[in-house]
């Protein structure tokens, strides 16, 4: 987790974000996120990612308030997928600008 984001982890299409404790920022917008994910018939996960399911992911999302839901292709020296955003980021990012326009 980041000082004002949430990290998302795509991994053999099933979509990975840190529980809600005492550690992880509460973010209004990981929620809204996670709703997103289950509303796409996506698998959502709630469960600690580690440094080793970053650097094989096969997709990395950050969400906050000011960046929304925002693809990231490269982790250090590590491409995260085909380095590229992934069609799972595309369809949660697409509901989301749906969300808004409504």
């Amino acid at each position: 987790e980041g000082s004002s984001t949430n990290v998302f982890v795509v991994r053999d299409k099933q979509v990975y974000t840190a529980p809600k404790n005492n550690l992880v920022l509460p973010g209004i917008t990981r929620d809204v996120v996670v709703n997103l994910v289950r509303s796409c018939d996506m698998s959502m996960h709630e469960e600690a990612v580690s440094m080793e399911d970053l650097t094989t992911a096969d997709e990395v999302w950050l969400t906050s308030s000011t960046k929304e839901c925002l693809p990231v292709t490269q982790l250090n020296q590590y491409q995260v997928g085909n380095g590229e955003p992934g069609h799972m980021w595309r369809a949660v990012y697409d509901s989301f600008q749906a969300l808004k326009s409504q």
